[in-house]
């Protein structure tokens, strides 16, 4: 019984301490594709304040299926430089293409962005944006589980950490 509750302890009190640390950041990002995941990896990276807010369980967005659920995906010369930046395995196909696993670049996306310091909130939408002195200054978001519900609760807050002098 104790365990169970030390559980529960170590659990809540680290995803507080996490939460707790980015409601003031350097950029906040909403959805967990590859094009989040990049921007937010390489933000954390220059030592930005980062978190990016993922209203789904799982990060990569629709890549995880590849080409029509076949888990392969093909890159562009141009963009070999970020494959490479998150360790992404590629295989070159012809005339400026490549090929990648569709699975392992979700994973490397996140493993490579996370490890570098991004903050990931899954489970949760950004259902609305905060503004100071005409630019957007911050996010307001909602556990996904409780919007699809329908209840009626107060959102959560971040906001841009220059907001706050």
């Amino acid at each position: 019984m104790i365990s169970d509750v030390m559980v529960t302890r170590a659990i809540t009190e680290r995803f507080f301490e996490k939460m707790s640390d980015a409601t003031e950041l350097d950029a906040a990002i909403v959805g967990a594709g590859p094009a989040g995941l990049v921007a937010g990896g390489y933000l954390a990276r220059a030592g930005k304040r980062v978190a990016l807010f993922e209203s789904k369980l799982s990060t990569g967005g629709g890549i995880w299926g590849g080409g029509m659920m076949f888990n392969e995906i093909v890159v562009q010369d141009e963009a070999l430089e970020v494959l490479d930046d998150f360790g992404v395995r590629h295989r070159p196909y012809r005339d400026g293409f490549h090929t990648a696993d569709s699975v392992h670049t979700a994973a490397a996306l996140a493993y490579g962005a996370t490890r570098d310091g991004l903050l990931v909130f899954n489970g949760c939408r950004v259902e609305d944006v905060m503004f100071n002195d005409g630019r957007v200054a911050g996010v307001v978001i909602l556990w996904s589980a409780v919007d699809m519900a329908g209840l009626h609760v107060d959102p959560l807050s971040f906001s841009d950490r220059r907001c706050h002098g």
